[in-house]
């Protein structure tokens, strides 16, 4: 390829009337970071535009993401961000990215367009951001395009799959999803509404393909909530669930369990919390039992009356049940796991997270406590159920809407091969597996890749300004200088102080600020060097919101698009 073949995502062409662009910009052949950008008449839709987790051993960085600069590329032309769901990996960009980067108004179903409005309200940029609500079914217009949404399951509340329409055709982007018939809280999967546009004609469909490795049977939230109700009312001593923060049919089930065995419940970890009271205020927990606000409100109840839902289902090592699980009490307002005491681990790893997980559970195992997991029945009921697609629901679903061509995403290349093939055999005309950063064309006569955007990525710095770098694949660490790790290390060390602070007045005498850094130490941080943050050979931070930088500085990702213009 020469140079004249690299063209700037800002020099594309106007495509034809009947072409639809489809880029995907991220969560394909990987878990996490969900980005999808669709084209049409040069105008652009982006659908979600999530994070993923650095490594654990990369001290500093909050979460990675496609590099922003895509936004100063097609400035005007986007058009809208729609939001399928509240969950990291769909949303986790848009509040370190809006309005400082993007300016574009955002669309999103209830439960998450509260709680993006809440993260903000916490930066303080509330009043600078375009945020719409839309109700789950609703037709929305933005830009070229026509929308439909279309309400599914999945393990948290409002969540949308979307009917993208322009110029006579029209591509199904599923979400997460999955077929539940007695979810909880939320909505069952709209199989007759993707029935009806499977009959008016489907020409490509973009789909959730993170279990299509797995010949499993339905599975539904109700039967947590039995296994649930079994665990509480057989254990003797306290029961600590594990769950993901947003889950609040999760909490739900829990919840009605806790009731039916005489126990009450209460919440450890601050994503749990903030979603509990959003669901509250929108109405979605009216008839679940009401939660205490943390542990510190049983007021006396005795052990075998008390259920504590906790974060750090990924072995997350400031969450609650990694605090648990610490030899020596780090956080006082947290109850000690006994013997007698049963662990719920209510949630799948995510590829990667098994060998924290693990030690976090042999470390609730040395205190005496069962541990039940996702692997695990109670009675032949499981405590966990997944939030995806299995072949079954996937075979349903291409059943329902008949597509012309399939597109798997969201999963690793070993999901997207296997959900091609159960698509082939469902009889579409083809399955293109798409690779990050790929860009297609949607025409009558069929898809095409038409180009690739070679975008880069950049990491969120954990330094108190968020900063951005940029963040290298082949050696996945992000490109620090001296300045950004001793900012980094400056600022960890000011948030230690303040929580040391605080524990120290809840706890009194018994946990003095002397032992801050023993307490460091049992939650797995302590000491840093330059080489915990791979520092580059370079004299000045290099973030995106800066162009200028030296020479030595390295070199930035450049966007471009590669492959023959016009199509």
């Amino acid at each position: 390829m020469t140079n004249s073949d690299l063209r700037t995502l800002s020099a594309i062409p106007r495509p034809g009337e009947d072409a639809i662009l489809v880029a995907t910009i991220g969560g394909v052949a990987e878990i996490g970071m969900n980005w999808t950008l669709y084209g049409a008449d040069d105008q652009f839709i982006l659908v979600d535009a999530g994070t993923t987790f650095a490594p654990r051993d990369v001290a500093g960085v909050e979460a990675v993401m496609p590099d922003p600069h895509i936004f100063r590329l097609l400035g005007r032309r986007l058009k809208g961000l729609v939001v399928t769901h509240f969950h990291e990996d769909h949303v986790g960009a848009i509040h370190r990215l809006w309005p400082k980067h993007a300016k574009c108004p955002i669309f999103a179903p209830p439960f998450a367009a509260m709680m993006l409005s809440n993260r903000f309200q916490e930066m303080g940029t509330r009043g600078n951001v375009s945020l719409t609500t839309f109700t789950p079914g609703a037709e929305l217009d933005i830009g070229a395009f026509h929308l439909r949404t279309i309400m599914v399951a999945h393990s948290t509340p409002h969540c949308v799959a979307l009917a993208i329409e322009h110029g006579g055709k029209r591509i199904i982007h599923t979400g997460d999803w999955k077929i539940d018939p007695a979810p909880g809280i939320g909505s069952t999967t709209d199989l007759d509404a993707f029935a009806r546009l499977g009959r008016a004609g489907v020409d490509l469909m973009l789909c959730d393909s993170t279990n299509a490795d797995r010949e499993r049977p339905q599975t539904s939230e109700a039967s947590v909530r039995e296994a649930m109700t079994k665990v509480f009312k057989d254990a003797k001593g306290m029961v600590f669930v594990s769950s993901f923060g947003s889950n609040v049919a999760r909490m739900a089930s829990v919840a009605h369990a806790a009731k039916a065995a005489r126990r009450k419940v209460a919440l450890a970890g601050r994503s749990l919390r903030n979603a509990a009271e959003v669901a509250e205020k929108l109405g979605l927990t009216r008839d679940v039992p009401a939660f205490l606000p943390d542990s510190t409100k049983f007021n006396g109840t005795q052990r075998r009356g008390c259920v504590l839902i906790c974060t750090g289902t990924q072995g997350e090592e400031n969450a609650a049940l990694a605090k648990l699980a610490a030899k020596k009490v780090v956080d006082p307002r947290l109850p000690e796991v006994k013997p007698g005491d049963v662990i719920v681990h209510s949630a799948r790893a995510i590829p990667g997270n098994e060998e924290y997980i693990d030690a976090v559970l042999d470390g609730l195992r040395a205190k005496g406590a069962r541990i039940i997991t996702a692997a695990d029945l109670v009675d032949g009921q499981p405590v966990h159920v997944t939030g995806h697609p299995c072949r079954t629901d996937l075979r349903e679903m291409y059943k329902a809407v008949r597509p012309r061509l399939a597109m798997p995403v969201h999963g690793t290349p070993a999901h997207l091969e296997a959900h091609a093939a159960l698509a082939r055999d469902a009889g579409v005309e083809a399955a293109v597996t798409p690779r990050d950063g790929a860009i297609y064309a949607l025409t009558h006569g069929g898809l095409a890749e038409v180009g690739h955007l070679a975008l880069g990525r950049v990491a969120v710095l954990n330094d108190g300004a968020a900063t951005l770098v940029p963040w290298s694949d082949a050696e996945q660490r992000p490109l620090l200088s001296a300045a950004d790790a001793d900012r980094i290390e400056r600022h960890m060390q000011v948030e230690d102080d303040r929580l040391q602070r605080k524990l120290d007045r809840l706890a009194g005498p018994a946990h003095p600020a002397r032992d801050r850094a023993k307490a460091r130490q049992r939650t797995g941080r302590g000491e840093r060097s330059a080489d915990a943050y791979h520092v580059a050979e370079v004299t000045r931070p290099f973030t995106v919101e800066t162009r200028k930088r030296r020479s030595a500085a390295p070199a930035r990702p450049q966007s471009f698009i590669e492959g023959p213009q016009p199509f």
